[in-house]
């Protein structure tokens, strides 16, 4: 009769059998560096440049002329197509030649000249908003900057006054742009961090369900497995703890090195950061042995995961307002991830450097998680020993 392993075996031959396995190997040893490294990487250009913009030119003046070429100046711009025809610049969006329009309306320099309102019209395909946003932004800058729009010649023309012609370069008001849901700048500063604890957590709930589920529906269990299954309080979390190390140093790995690495806000509040880990870790490891204890098999988790992976983003509030999943049932469903909670935790304390007590509330979600699913795990744990195996072990085999 073999007896049970010990806490220290059980959690050195799970952490063993995790990281040696040829089916876990690459998710565990590389998978998440891997995967946040050519998914942060594209993001590292905070400027989106060099967007094709077509030009429809009704007004064919000096100063439409100049703002062409103020506009083409810009980063984010290239100008591929300048027309007069409206029909014919419709039709290049319309083929998406090009994935924005900018409008220059008739009139537009002697509006302009004279102090009048005039508008500047910027159409994006909707497919593309990332684009249209960066577009939007360039223009705005030039048509803010009237020096940059207007030359001597088009404003004397209008038979002004000097004083009047001179008031017609007066700094106009300023332009302020803010998103509510992204308020720090730059487009990767934003998105990496929020989507990188789902990358974790898919990779954690893959690799922890395949372990995890593979040893139960083997023929020939781990030597360590029907003891962590019988006394799930006192070996259990032994193989708790294997898979908890693991996802935490890979935790640490992507806000400290990856993070770092691309120039990403991290760590503005260590302590904050490190503790809010420790829970996301916890809630996704226990969270990841439910469903394997639950299934009793690795026959379909990785489909569960992959299915859930892309609504988790949504779902954590962190690019899509909360606010507008209006039915409870909708926001109860999005506390069951851990990265519901732990997203809006480490952008406060990772990127804003947000204070301890500023976090409690996610913080609290993330425990409340952790207890729960473990203790859905003990009482699963049960119903997964064979009887066969509760009947070899008992308390005095336990070394």
């Amino acid at each position: 009769m073999k007896p049970v392993f010990g806490f220290w075996k059980t959690f050195a031959a799970a952490l063993k059998g995790a990281l040696l396995s040829r089916d876990t190997i690459a998710i565990f040893a590389g998978a998440v560096a891997f995967y946040l490294i050519f998914y942060a990487w594209p993001y590292g250009n905070q400027q989106i440049e060099h967007i094709p913009a077509a030009v429809c030119d009704l007004d064919r003046s000096d100063s439409s002329r100049r703002l062409i070429l103020e506009i083409g100046a810009s980063p984010a711009v290239d100008v591929t197509m300048t027309t007069g025809s409206e029909s014919e610049a419709l039709e290049a969006l319309r083929t998406e030649r090009v994935p924005v329009l900018i409008t220059i309306p008739k009139d537009y320099e002697k509006t302009l000249a004279r102090g009048g309102n005039t508008t500047v019209h910027v159409t994006g395909n909707g497919a593309f908003p990332v684009k249209i946003r960066a577009v939007q932004s360039a223009v705005a800058g030039v048509v803010q900057d009237k020096t940059r729009l207007l030359d001597s010649r088009a404003v004397f023309a209008t038979g002004l006054p000097g004083t009047s012609a001179a008031g017609s370069y007066a700094a106009p008001p300023s332009l302020r742009v803010q998103y509510r849901y992204n308020e720090i700048g730059g487009y990767g500063n934003y998105t990496v961090p929020v989507v990188g604890p789902i990358i974790l957590q898919a990779i954690m709930l893959m690799g922890i369900t395949i372990a995890l589920g593979g040893w139960l529906c083997s023929p020939r269990r781990p030597d360590f497995l029907p003891g962590a299954l019988r006394y799930p309080g006192r070996l259990g979390s032994a193989v708790f703890l294997a898979f908890w190390m693991i996802a935490f140093m890979w935790f640490i790995y992507m806000q400290a090195v990856d993070f770092r690495f691309h120039e990403y806000g991290s760590m503005a509040n260590p302590s904050a950061v490190l503790l809010t880990g420790l829970l996301f870790s916890a809630s996704v490891t226990a969270f990841a042995m439910t469903i394997s204890l639950l299934l009793g098999s690795n026959r379909w988790s990785s489909q569960a995961i992959v299915m859930t992976s892309a609504p988790a983003v949504f779902l954590s509030g962190g690019i899509w307002p909360l606010e507008s999943f209006t039915h409870p049932a909708v926001y109860a469903f999005s506390l069951l991830f851990p990265t519901t909670p732990a997203i809006r935790a480490l952008l406060a304390a990772s990127q804003d450097g947000a204070a301890m007590g500023d976090l409690l509330m996610p913080l609290s979600v993330l425990l409340a998680q952790t207890a729960g699913y473990l203790c859905l795990s003990a009482w699963l744990a049960g119903r997964r020993l064979t009887p066969q195996s509760v009947k070899r072990f008992s308390e005095n085999d336990v070394i």
